[in-house]
């Protein structure tokens, strides 16, 4: 397993578990990261993703 598809099974993992503050930390990094990179698309998902992690989850966030 490489280092992007462990990442993503632990950020996969903290959402499931509702862990918000962890998950919110980690997709945080994951924007800033792809952004560096280039990948504004990602970026903007994870952006998504922390706005509704803070929020307390999809379901919180999105209806």
């Amino acid at each position: 397993m490489n280092k992007g598809t462990e990442k993503a099974d632990y950020i996969e993992r903290l959402f499931e578990e509702r862990s918000w503050k962890n998950y919110v930390i980690e997709v945080h990094a994951l924007k800033s990261t792809s952004l560096s990179i280039g990948a504004a698309k990602l970026s903007e998902l994870a952006k998504k993703l922390e706005l509704a992690g803070k929020a307390g989850g999809l379901s919180n966030h999105y209806g």
